[in-house]
């Protein structure tokens, strides 16, 4: 056995000798590798030698030197292997799901956003099959969706043009500002102005601010040498994954702090987003709810507001518009919503690679890694063979 209380603060790869490198993660999720000398010893048949050892990350799963899963990774999430997954993306996940707090896999949630996302995206992804996107790809890409709840609730409906994603802005700004943050559609960017670049010539597409965002959060580039026309789908994916995924955790913490998510469309409340559908399902017009769950104070308050004319003086029938148009618009929501035309995507239907690997399934193979999660990497020392 390998017993080890050697300082690991970066990655250590081992050719002829030892070298550290890329010392930017914690020392907790890293992989290291070290040449070890055996004493030798007269009361023994044992000789000097040389062993390689490896810890590996507190996943159970290996990095390369720059924090990238290997592609026993990719297998178990069910991932393509040439998408490359830094570990600072584990990291979000757990943090991810201790917000949750449902004892959700950090694994199953790489499966789950994986397939949300390759679902949204379609025929669009990666249509040349090179693992690369131009500019003009990815502006082909979808521009938004609307969620049911969580990233793993299922969706409502994709927005394929800037007609749509506009339609649809519209729609979660006013249910949002009518109902004071109580509900929220649900809506959340997918292309379009989802990462400002000043890079980019395309503000539908946010091209370049994908790149920004996924180096921001990794920390290193996605690859040593990087094409300026082109992304690679891992780079999209993982803007993607970062950006959704923190934005959530948030979501949860402040669901559970009670603080009020109010006028936050791309990252609202997923308990205000689940409280949308249930209003949805219960075929109440939008007054209703506002003068049931708000007040008729409030109800009163908030249509003088919207039918305040410039010259101070209030217009009734500005209100009674909106309130009909907003009326219409929840309709087609509510017929969307009925229609479930995503159904792959549901919590309750939905299998992954990550809940039945080819290893076993995931319950299995998380014992593993939620055991070597805990092992805290040495501090002190050097690395030992003592026996096999």
């Amino acid at each position: 056995m390998i017993v080890t209380s050697a300082t690991q603060t970066g990655y250590t790869q081992t050719t002829n000798k030892t070298t550290a490198t890329n010392a930017t993660s914690a020392c907790e999720s890293t992989t290291t590798t070290q040449a070890v000398s055996q004493p030798d010893t007269t009361s023994s048949a044992s000789t000097a030698q040389t062993t390689l050892a490896t810890i590996s990350t507190k996943w159970g799963f290996k990095v390369d030197e720059n924090g990238f899963f290997g592609t026993d990774f990719n297998k178990v999430a069910g991932i393509p292997e040439n998408v490359k997954i830094h570990q600072t993306m584990m990291d979000i996940a757990e943090k991810y799901t201790a917000a949750r707090g449902d004892g959700m896999d950090s694994l199953k949630v790489f499966s789950r956003v994986w397939t949300l996302y390759s679902t949204i995206a379609g025929d669009t992804l990666d249509p040349s099959g090179t693992g690369y996107m131009t500019q003009q790809e990815a502006a082909a890409m979808p521009k938004s969706y609307v969620s049911k709840g969580s990233l793993t609730d299922g969706i409502v409906s994709v927005q394929k043009n800037m007609d749509q994603w506009n339609a649809m802005s519209k729609i979660a700004a006013d249910v949002d500002n009518a109902t004071d943050g109580l509900l929220n559609t649900g809506w959340k960017g997918f292309m379009a102005f989802d990462g400002v670049s000043g890079r980019d010539n395309n503000g539908e597409t946010a091209f370049y601010g994908s790149r920004e965002v996924f180096e921001l959060h990794a920390g290193t580039k996605y690859e040593e040498k990087e094409s300026d026309d082109k992304l690679a789908v891992g780079e999209l994916f993982g803007a993607f994954f970062y950006k959704r995924v923190d934005e959530e955790t948030n979501s949860y913490n402040m669901d559970n702090n009670n603080t009020s998510m109010s006028g936050v469309q791309y990252n609202g409340s997923v308990k205000a987003t689940k409280a949308y559908y249930e209003f949805l399902k219960s075929g109440q017009d939008i007054k209703t709810y506002i003068s049931n769950t708000k007040g008729k104070d409030y109800l009163e308050e908030f249509s003088n507001r919207i039918s305040r004319l410039p010259n101070g003086e209030i217009d009734t029938d500005l209100a009674d518009k909106f309130f009909e148009e907003l009326d219409k618009s929840l309709q087609n929501q509510r017929a969307q919503y009925q229609a479930n035309s995503y159904p792959s995507l549901d919590a309750s239907t939905s299998k992954t690679a990550a809940d039945l690997t080819d290893n076993g399934s995931l319950g299995q193979l998380s014992q593993m890694y939620q055991t070597t999660q805990k092992i805290k990497l040495p501090t002190a020392g050097s690395l030992i063979n003592i026996g096999i």
